[in-house]
């Protein structure tokens, strides 16, 4: 999936230098992902459709708290 060619700019050194950032300070901080992978969360009332919110952060030590 990540080695196709249309994926390229997201493995500039720019990117992954930035990025190293996020992954730093989620690390020190001890954040996890909060939402399940792939599981709509939000109905969009205009469209019908169901989506999703992307990169949801919380302390490790509430990551049990969240109900599915």
């Amino acid at each position: 999936m990540w080695d196709e060619g249309r994926n390229a700019h997201l493995f500039t050194r720019e990117i992954l230098e930035r990025s190293q950032l996020l992954i730093d300070t989620l690390a020190k901080f001890d954040l996890q992902m909060a939402l399940p992978r792939d599981v709509p969360m939000l109905h969009v009332l205009a469209s019908g459709n169901y989506t999703r919110h992307d990169n949801m952060f919380i302390s490790s030590l509430l990551t049990d708290t969240v109900i599915h």
